[in-house]
């Protein structure tokens, strides 16, 4: 063949025999990546007829592979360029790709970057989203054939008919809260697809589809009068673990259940509390201030000087290697609740956020402090809070609000008048 024939140089196979070392059949064939992408020779050697136990079985079959080499390179074969668009293009098919694939690879995408409790919500999505479509034949749905009528059905089965276990007890439907989260959650899958271009916006069905009005006084604030009959009683009862824990929500402004119940001794520092990110609810770490009165609680308890991994709050009363479990402290702070009568208004355990974040603001903190405390994002979140909470309405102030006008005596009224012009 001539040179003027070929599409691209190569230098033919040849099969090398060697009695120190192993066989190789060795090939130069055109590679279009190499040289800054202008192409060139490529040198290849296949080690495969070693896998032949004798020399004339090496021989033979290596004669066969070196023809076949040959034959490719004569027809044409080179190594085609990786040009980057194809390099870093998605592998996804999206003609077969299914619903329940993409929250897995969005979750598989995302579990280093993602909080405990983010990917712990992605797992109650797939529980409550998989079994569903599966009852109702769907279960294999591709994500672009899941449509607006289907999610319609889906968070109507959310509200009106999933059995969910509330304070203890069995109930059907979902909370306004909760059916948002699985609205927010599943809205991010298909935000990552769209992101991504691998679907048009108008493909997310979530996003057409309103959230729930929740009320702000799910868990009400205690009075200071409250907070004081509540210490009196767990010190009379000897609830210490109780009352260091609710203590520390008082203080730190933590989510009792995903963050305070989580914390570490090693998150103890000289002057801050560390809040990872596998626990915060806005997935990233922070450190907050320690007031005077939460590092007196850490000195009295010697918290710091317990091994760095063990828990802070556990079932046994002491800092261990397992945290308490999730309603451990629910139960006990129910108990003493009835018993003191605080049952008119919804009281929990993240009431005690609320009420510190009140004290905190009645004591003059201003908001931009109150914010970086409870790690919000930004001020006006802090300022949202706030009101929900009654705060960010200054009684004294309004009281000294100035008069539209004075009302003047009659004598005032006269010393002021100006004289009658002299007829004379």
């Amino acid at each position: 063949m001539k040179k003027a024939d070929m599409k691209y140089p190569f230098k033919e196979a040849r099969l090398v025999e060697s009695k120190s070392a192993r066989w190789y059949v060795i090939f130069y064939v055109w590679n279009e990546n190499l040289n800054y992408g202008n192409g060139g020779l490529e040198r290849k050697r296949i080690y495969d007829v070693n896998a032949y136990p004798t020399p004339e079985l090496r021989r033979s079959q290596g004669e066969i592979l070196v023809d076949n080499i040959n034959k490719m390179l004569k027809s044409g074969y080179c190594i085609k360029r990786n040009l980057p668009e194809d390099q870093f293009k998605s592998k996804i098919d999206m003609n077969r790709f299914t619903l329940k694939e993409a929250i897995e690879l969005h979750k598989e995408n995302n579990k280093n970057t993602l909080s405990k409790q983010t990917i712990k919500w992605y797992g109650t999505l797939q529980s409550a989203l998989y079994p569903w479509l599966d009852a109702n034949g769907i279960g294999d749905i591709r994500l672009i054939d899941f449509n607006l009528e289907m999610a319609n059905a889906f968070f109507n089965y959310l509200k009106n008919e999933k059995k969910v276990i509330r304070n203890g007890e069995e109930t059907i439907g979902v909370g306004n809260k909760t059916y948002n989260n699985y609205h927010t959650y599943f809205n991010a899958v298909y935000n990552a697809y769209v992101n991504q271009e691998l679907i048009k916006k108008k493909r997310n069905v979530i996003r057409k589809l309103k959230k729930k009005r929740t009320q702000s006084g799910k868990h009400a604030p205690f009075s200071h009068a409250q907070l004081q009959q509540m210490y009196d009683r767990l010190k009379a009862a000897e609830e210490h673990n109780l009352l260091l824990f609710i203590q520390f929500v008082y203080y730190t402004l933590t989510r009792p259940g995903s963050e305070t119940r989580f914390l570490q001794v090693k998150h103890i520092h000289e002057s801050t509390i560390f809040i990872p990110a596998e626990n915060a609810k806005g997935d990233r770490g922070e450190h907050i201030s320690i007031p005077p009165g939460l590092e007196k609680l850490i000195q009295d308890n010697k918290l710091r000087e317990y091994p760095a991994d063990y828990y802070v709050f556990t079932n046994s009363g002491e800092p261990g290697p397992e945290p308490a479990g999730i309603n451990y402290f629910y139960r006990q702070h129910k108990k003493h609740l009835a018993e003191l009568g605080f049952t008119d208004k919804p009281y929990t355990l993240y009431s005690y956020k609320h009420t510190g974040n009140i004290m905190l603001y009645l004591a003059g903190a201003d908001p931009i402090a109150i914010q970086k405390h409870n790690r919000h994002t930004s001020l006006d979140q802090t300022l949202k809070y706030l009101r929900d909470l009654g705060m960010i309405r200054n009684e004294d102030v309004i009281m000294k609000f100035p008069s539209f006008a004075t009302e003047k005596s009659e004598n005032e009224k006269s010393e002021h008048q100006v004289p009658a012009p002299s007829l004379s």
